[in-house]
């Protein structure tokens, strides 16, 4: 599932005037014509200038208050808002594409599971490899959806039959403690469950999710798939 004609309209009025607005102010590239949507766009400055914003959020406070890079109304600016205090920036694992969503997970010993929607094409076009697949993205949330900031790096790794037989494990072990984060702004509910005594033998050993990602993540971006415009 992909957003509305109207939310993709106003994600990228947001998304664009906040990059260029950011970079007007600070010029992290050189300076550049304000982005339109519909109309070729260069991704090599937003690459740039998203690190910079997800490494200080606070740049988003700064164009808020500045409010001379756009005409925003009072909910714009929330979402803006939204974004700076609910960002999710991490390394992630696709593992399903749905009707209504795609589910990343993440790679913590208690994995987290995020409904993820398309922007204007499914994730399942916009990165077009077989799952489970290993990526890096910047959830944001939108309205009442959980979407990424434009770009998602897809990740150079294969997983053989015990890593997909750890990362079902680990989806399962998610979608029954917390089930899947469909609004990012909300807490994670436990999901209440019958506790089983641990036995006193049993020692945790780490999780082959996290043993993964610390081996990996150092190879290269095998993409960078870019939706800044249809």
């Amino acid at each position: 599932m992909v957003l509305t004609k109207q939310e993709i309209t106003v994600f990228y009025k947001l998304w664009y005037a906040l990059v260029w607005g950011i970079n007007e102010k600070h010029e992290f590239v050189p300076r550049f014509q304000k982005p339109v949507y519909g109309q070729s766009v260069s991704k090599e400055p937003f690459i740039v200038i998203r690190e910079e914003i997800w490494k200080k959020p606070e740049l988003i406070t700064e164009f808020i208050q500045d409010n001379e890079y756009g005409d925003f109304t009072e909910a714009e600016l929330g979402i803006l808002a939204d974004w700076r205090d609910n960002f999710v920036k991490d390394k992630f694992i696709i593992v399903k594409h749905l009707t209504k969503y795609s589910i990343f997970m993440t790679f913590e010993d208690t994995a987290s599971l995020y409904a993820v929607h398309g922007i204007t094409d499914p994730i399942s076009e916009a990165v077009p490899y077989p799952i489970p697949l290993m990526v890096e993205a910047v959830l944001l949330p939108f309205n009442d959806k959980i979407i990424y900031d434009s770009l998602i790096g897809a990740m150079r790794v294969s997983f053989g039959k015990g890593m997909i037989s750890s990362i079902k494990e680990s989806y399962d072990k998610a979608k029954e403690k917390t089930g899947i984060i469909e609004d990012i702004k909300l807490p994670p509910q436990p999901i209440t469950v019958a506790k089983k005594k641990a036995s006193k033998r049993h020692r945790k050993k780490p999780s082959p999710l996290l043993i993964l990602k610390v081996q990996t993540f150092r190879k290269a971006c095998l993409s960078v798939t870019v939706r800044l415009r249809n």
